[in-house]
């Protein structure tokens, strides 16, 4: 067991860098030295979160390709609201870095510019720099009184987010209800404001985050009344490309992210938004083409700025989704090329790391049937100090274990799994970002679990088993899910005719075209109907 004293150090790591989806590398070049402008020393910590603090103060220009987005701030200077409105951009397309940047840049042309120190904040707890955004928020308090009573809502709406994405879980339902109180607030003083609009929208979702990737019907007509306001509206536009996809309305999410992608070219998760719509559509070139630009994107900005492309978040994401779309396309170099860049990438997060592109290349290399290479890169995953690379490890050694005819090593891994991931959520017993771990990691497992028992004498039940987490697995509707497990049942479904189950294997096979009609199993290039004339296995 982790130590008490251990444990509160490994907790207050996890604070700092909590967010699920960030990847960095330190940005080279010197640190800088004097007083930032956002108070105390540049020197004080070569991060922010887990962004390099240079590259999140560095100065950047106005650029058009970052889309536009409007909200009049109380400023003398239009160079500071120019700057302030492509913050605001920049947030709308996750762009932590770069709307920093450019809040940065407002602050430095008017040092008294309130919604700058709001706007900033965002941007740090993007980069899970959750302590640097509460002095961004208390700035912002201290400047408020030199602003409007729409400007205070705003701040006060500000800070009740914050508070919701760093509660303790026993308390963040009232700090969600506080915090959609704010925005009501806030909309009561601004009812047409379509910025209001959208953040009353986000507010309504179901995730930890409340910031647009997670919304339902609650949220959509908000987002649809933006756009009633302003057709173009950039954050409504896509908000509602993932609220549509989340509600598995494809053509709507395709329309509204196409408008997205051209509104902001140069970001690179908005040209990577309309590859997520594209495979629901069966257009899987052009999407491949869409990943293909975010990624050239990344390249050239991180070579541009002399940074590792590790700096965004949304590097890896993409890589992962470029890579899968190849996997589908057949495109089988090229996958492997981007799953092991992938898998490679470096990490801050120093208690947990849950990136669904680490797993991809080893899941390939099970794909594939090269277990013992499976098995070299799982024990390597499984050593990484995260709470869950290891969780994830173990159930990937199992995996391959099981696949090379090592049951009983299988089954001590799998039992390894359990105990990690007992541990890793004693550890985020109070974070928020708990409400993912059931999702990510306990149904992988149970499907690992039934694939063990396939070998038992208690078959039958495993079979059961299987074909209901089968059924689970294919109701998935955003595409990182949806893509992610057609691959998950086209693994088991190998696994499953070696073990040579032709009835689950048929139940597999429907639940993969559930998924995708139009994807062509392995599995299915044998005579399915003369290995299940034999019938299955009857139960005791």
């Amino acid at each position: 067991m982790v130590a008490g004293r251990a444990l509160d150090e490994r907790k207050r790591a996890h604070r700092v860098a909590a967010c699920a989806v960030l990847l960095a590398l330190l940005a080279p070049g010197s640190e800088g030295g004097g007083e930032s402008l956002t108070g105390g020393s540049s020197r004080r910590s070569s991060l922010v979160g887990t962004v390099s603090r240079e590259l999140m103060e560095r100065p950047v220009p106005l650029r058009a390709s970052a889309g536009h987005l409007h909200q009049e701030v109380t400023t003398s200077s239009p160079e500071a609201q120019a700057y302030y409105d492509q913050g605001i951009a920049y947030l709308a397309s996750y762009s932590w870095i770069d709307a920093s940047r450019s809040f940065h840049e407002a602050l430095r042309r008017d040092p008294k510019l309130a919604m700058a120190y709001l706007g900033m904040a965002r941007a740090y707890a993007g980069a899970c720099a959750y302590d640097e955004a509460r002095e961004q928020l208390a700035r912002a308090r201290q400047l408020e009184v030199e602003a409007t009573d729409k400007e205070r809502a705003w701040i006060e709406a500000g800070d009740r987010y914050l508070e919701v994405i760093t509660a303790p879980r026993a308390e963040l339902a009232g700090k969600r209800s506080a915090y959609r109180q704010a925005v009501d607030a806030l909309l009561e003083l601004a009812p047409e404001d379509p910025n209001a609009l959208a953040l009353r929208g986000s507010a309504e979702e179901a995730g930890l985050y409340l910031r647009g990737a997670e919304g339902g019907g609650g949220a959509m007509g908000f987002y649809e009344k933006a756009l009633e306001i302003d057709p173009e509206h950039l954050t409504a536009n896509h908000y509602l490309a993932h609220c549509s996809e989340n509600m598995g309305r494809y053509e709507q999410a395709e329309r509204h992210a196409r408008k997205f992608a051209a509104a902001a070219s140069g970001v690179p998760h908005a040209v990577h938004m309309l590859g997520h719509m594209l495979p629901r559509r069966e257009r899987w070139e052009e999407s491949l083409r869409q990943f293909q630009r975010a990624d050239a994107l990344h390249r050239a900005y991180a070579a541009a700025e002399q940074i590792s492309p590790e700096e965004d978040w949304h590097f890896g994401h993409n890589l992962h989704a470029l890579g899968v779309v190849h996997l589908r396309l057949g495109n089988h170099e090229e996958a492997q090329r981007v799953f092991r860049e992938a898998f490679r990438l470096p990490t801050r997060e120093p208690v947990r790391d849950l990136r669904r592109g680490r797993l991809a290349w080893p899941e390939y290399l099970i794909l594939e049937g090269r277990f013992a290479e499976a098995l070299t890169v799982a024990q390597e995953l499984e050593r990484r100090p995260q709470g869950d690379a290891q969780v994830f490890g173990a159930q990937l050694v199992a995996e391959a274990l099981l696949e090379l005819g090592r049951p009983d090593e299988a089954k001590a891994a799998a039992t390894r799994a359990s105990s990690r991931y007992a541990l890793l959520k004693a550890e985020l017993a109070n974070d928020p970002v708990a409400i993912y771990l059931p999702h990510m990691i306990e149904l992988p497992h149970k499907i690992l679990v039934a694939q063990i028992a396939l070998t038992g004498d208690d078959a039958w039940k495993a079979e059961l088993t299987l074909a209901k987490l089968a059924g689970q697995l294919a109701t998935a509707k955003q595409f990182d899910s949806w893509l992610n497990k057609l691959y998950d049942l086209e693994r088991l479904a190998r696994h499953v005719e070696r073990a040579e189950r032709p009835e689950l294997l048929r139940k597999l096979q429907q639940a993969i075209h559930r998924i995708d009609p139009s994807f062509e199993s392995a599995t299915e290039a044998k005579d399915i109907e003369q290995v299940v004339a034999a019938g299955p296995e009857e139960p005791p």
